[in-house]
């Protein structure tokens, strides 16, 4: 029987490395687009460190959550790295609420006299794509940055700087680089912004799935145009960990809602109980004893699979590809699709 522990925590560091490289890159970028990015980003820190808590307490029977501020936070955070469907059930309340929201920011004279100028849902573009949007980082963050509706800076930057604080005691435990400050690539902002007054249009079916499309294009933008970018053609444990949590996500949501897309192509990677759970958690499959230390991932792909890690990222590639595309057709066949153009 192989002792799996010393290459899950291997798998461990080599993920932690490449999370604060993401980190660094992201705070090259100028004040105002890193603002965004790290919004955008925040999900994943936060799905990395909880994973390798969650790990490193049942190996090694340690309280890691005893003395964490925002322990309750952090945990249901994990949960909402995806959207649930109901999203698109609760879409219309969502919107209203985003109108309450943004209405405290106006003049409530001028809001009052003229409520539809009250802009309600903003979108954020990099390279002309979407890569975020701000009901989706309501539905996804509502517990930490808002407090009864309304932003609370208090408690985002108090729980930013405790993941900031979890990640600095994670790298000295698996002796990678904490050093966060990086080089400005650049000081000018290329993050394009638009906002839009959607408390105007009449909530219907159609307006609802817009948005929901939008979310799940938001998701996957972020991660071709910004994460993608620092990897290029080689293959990384962690590249390959988020690009299939978030192509499994919306193909396992987009289907609830008869989605028009060719699901069966990626059965296989999607359907395997044990990918999904080595993919999702440090949990390396209970059959597998082929390891092979010169494999990013060991060889789960070999052993479970019966495909290369060449073979899963091209297939991953794929459907992140063909996702993007149908989600911008179909928004595109709406009288919303200015909302993306």
């Amino acid at each position: 029987m192989v002792d799996i522990t010393k290459y899950n925590n291997k798998l461990i560091q080599k993920d932690l490395d490449t999370l604060m490289s993401l980190n660094r890159y992201l705070n090259s970028f100028s004040v105002s687009d890193k603002s965004i990015l790290f919004l955008c980003f925040m999900r994943y820190n936060n799905f990395i460190i909880l994973e390798i808590l969650n790990y490193i307490e049942s190996v090694y029977n340690l309280n890691v959550f005893e003395n964490v501020k925002h322990k309750k936070l952090i945990k249901k955070f994990r949960s909402k790295l995806k959207c649930n469907v109901s999203v698109l059930q609760i879409i219309e309340e969502t919107n209203k609420t985003m109108h309450k929201i943004f209405k405290t920011m106006n003049n409530p004279i001028v809001m009052k006299l003229f409520p539809n100028l009250c802009d309600n849902f903003g979108i954020w573009f990099y390279n002309k794509s979407v890569i975020g949007n701000t009901f989706e980082i309501y539905a996804i963050m509502k517990k930490i940055i808002y407090t009864n509706d309304k932003p609370d800076k208090k408690k985002i930057i108090s729980y930013s700087e405790e993941i900031g604080s979890i990640m600095v005691t994670l790298c000295n435990v698996f002796h990678v680089n904490k050093k966060f400050e990086a080089e400005k690539i650049s000081n000018k902002e290329i993050i394009k912004s638009n906002d839009y007054n959607l408390y105007k249009f009449k909530y219907d079916e159609c307006l609802n799935k817009t948005i929901f499309y939008i979310n799940k294009l938001s998701v996957l933008n972020f991660y071709k145009e910004i994460i993608s970018s620092q990897f290029k053609e080689k293959i990384n444990s962690l590249d390959l960990k988020i690009k299939y949590v978030i192509c499994r996500n919306s193909v396992e949501e987009l289907k609830e809602i008869d989605f028009e897309f060719d699901y069966q192509e990626y059965d296989d990677i999607f359907n395997n109980l044990e990918i999904r759970n080595f993919m999702y958690h440090y949990a390396f499959p209970k059959k597998f004893a082929d390891i092979n230390y010169n494999k990013v991932l060991f060889g789960v792909c070999e052993s479970i699979l019966n495909m290369t890690e060449k073979e899963l990222n091209d297939l991953l590639n794929k459907c992140l590809k063909e996702l993007i595309k149908r989600l911008t057709k179909e928004i595109n066949k709406t009288k919303y699709r200015f909302l993306i153009n």
